[in-house]
């Protein structure tokens, strides 16, 4: 009886290919440690993500971070804007330049998050404590993440943000990101 080898090429081919999948099938992976499974199941349950918006520059690049970070689950962006009115005004006082500047920064955010083709929400609010409302607002729509843009200055705006940052990281019920960008040196190209 002769061997065609074809047939034998075909037949080697046959063995080794069967018995690469069976090799794969049965290779078992290496375990995860429990910290790292966890760290990992935390951020695929990540469904809303809320970003605060204080009218700086600094914002839109925390809208992109909670875009990248929810983009995998396909996560709902809450964008929010308080507006606090000072103590000494009626709670309905017009104040247009701060409505107008919440509007656009709530447009060019909105603009962020429909380039990553995710679900959002717009919030624009006024209140006495822009911490009270945003506190208010994570539980009302069940928030599981906050990504918050700060950037430590001096003066009345950097007492602000320090004041909203205290807030959030004290009494929020769920995870927050802070996002400081790092200051531009004189090396680094500008944005």
């Amino acid at each position: 009886m002769e061997m065609n080898p074809v047939g034998v090429i075909i037949s080697i081919l046959f063995v080794v290919s069967m018995a690469s999948i069976l090799l794969w099938m049965l290779r078992v992976p290496r375990p995860l440690i429990r910290e790292v499974a966890y760290a990992r199941h935390a951020l695929d349950v990540v469904r809303k993500v809320l970003v605060p918006l204080q009218g700086e520059q600094y914002d839109y690049r925390s809208v992109e971070l909670a875009c990248r970070l929810a983009e995998e689950q396909k996560s709902e962006i809450l964008l929010a804007y308080v507006i606090e009115v000072p103590l000494i005004l009626p709670l309905g006082t017009p104040l247009k330049e701060d409505e107008e500047r919440a509007r656009e920064t709530l447009s060019r955010a909105r603009d962020i998050v429909m380039m990553h083709n995710l679900p959002v929400k717009e919030y624009l609010e006024r209140d006495r404590n822009a911490v009270h409302s945003l506190l208010r607002l994570i539980r009302q729509e069940e928030v599981d993440l906050v990504v918050l843009g700060i950037k430590t200055s001096r003066g009345i705006r950097g007492e602000v943000v320090e004041r909203f940052a205290s807030g959030l990281i004290q009494h929020a019920p769920c995870e927050v990101i802070f996002d400081r960008p790092a200051p531009l040196s004189s090396s680094s190209p500008a944005p």
